[in-house]
């Protein structure tokens, strides 16, 4: 709750978040930008190989931690943890693009180009090892080759890709899908930027309780990104911040989320149940079609909750945003 609640936190706890943040970070820049080998004879001894000597798997985790710290930078104006969770963040592209561009219409203009900056110079590594152009090259060849993978495949994906593949055997083109995302992060900036606690002053808003209006919109940003950025089943750890966050919300509004966030939880589980999956989607990923569904229920809730607060305060109910 204190991620979005106007403040003074102690020194100490800034003070361990910067330094997690930072170990975290470091960790990840190492492993994105570096590979640890150790050779191993062959069975005749002859030849040697390489192998791996350490092995992560999905980053999703990553990501969950820097969407929190992004978060916390943007709410609490902590410039350096809000940068690094951006850089975290953009581990996976097709969900920063959207919390980026966000933020940046919502008036963070720091923190994005932070970010920039920040992924700027951890590709100057790459660029200084194996050249400019030969990197560009090889983006450019596993960017295509990515989406001809099986599992990247719209019925191993979630949300609108999905649906839309299920429901009209269409694939959809991921540069398209890039542009709706740019397009849904300026919406989403400006939503954001008519929360903010300042703006809400105005119309009544008291600044020293929470402010339940910009969790609400936070929570319908990120629904939303999941909805229209394609993604897998394992990405969803993403949501967890914006769960916990959802619990503080007045329970008339919280109670209806939380049906959400169990099927999202459990669903290949309940896929393999109910035997309701797209018929082309691998075992791994057979909760991508409950999951897309559920984040439709789960965007018109908030888009629901959003609007029914803004009004509220609108005729100066007070109420609905402090408990």
């Amino acid at each position: 709750m204190r991620l979005f609640y106007n403040f003074k936190s102690n020194k100490l706890t800034r003070n361990g978040l910067l330094v997690l943040a930072i170990i975290i970070f470091c960790l990840s820049l190492i492993y994105l930008t570096t590979k640890v080998f150790i050779k191993v004879p062959d069975a005749q001894g002859l030849d040697f190989r390489f192998l791996w000597l350490a092995e992560l798997g999905q980053t999703s985790i990553i990501c969950v931690l820097g969407l929190v710290l992004i978060l916390y930078g943007a709410c609490q104006n902590y410039l350096i943890l809000g940068i690094i969770g951006g850089y975290l963040l953009s581990i996976k592209p097709q969900i920063a693009i959207v919390i980026l561009t966000a933020l940046f219409f919502a008036g963070n203009h720091r923190i994005v180009i932070g970010t920039i900056v920040l992924i700027t110079l951890a590709l100057a590594l790459a660029f200084y090892q194996t050249g400019i152009s030969e990197n560009i090259t090889r983006f450019l060849t596993n960017l295509s080759a990515y989406s001809q993978e099986k599992i990247n495949q719209p019925p191993d994906l979630t949300g609108l890709v999905h649906l839309i593949d299920y429901f009209l055997s269409i694939q959809v083109s991921s540069k398209i899908m890039a542009i709706f995302g740019i397009a849904l992060g300026i919406l989403c900036g400006f939503l954001i930027s008519r929360c903010r606690t300042n703006t809400l002053i105005k119309l009544g808003f008291d600044r020293s309780k929470p402010n339940f209006f910009q969790i609400g919109s936070i929570i319908l940003t990120v629904i939303a990104t999941g909805f229209l950025m394609p993604m897998h089943v394992y990405d969803f750890v993403i949501f967890l911040p914006i769960v916990i966050a959802s619990l503080y919300l007045p329970f008339r509004y919280s109670v209806w989320f939380i049906p959400g966030w169990m099927i999202i939880l459990r669903a290949n589980n309940l896929a393999n149940i109910t035997n309701f999956y797209h018929p082309q989607a691998t075992n791994y990923f057979r909760g991508s079609l409950l999951i897309s569904l559920t984040i439709i229920y789960l965007l018109i809730v908030s888009v629901l909750m959003v609007h029914n607060c803004f009004q509220n305060l609108r005729i100066k109910k007070i109420s609905d945003f402090a408990d």
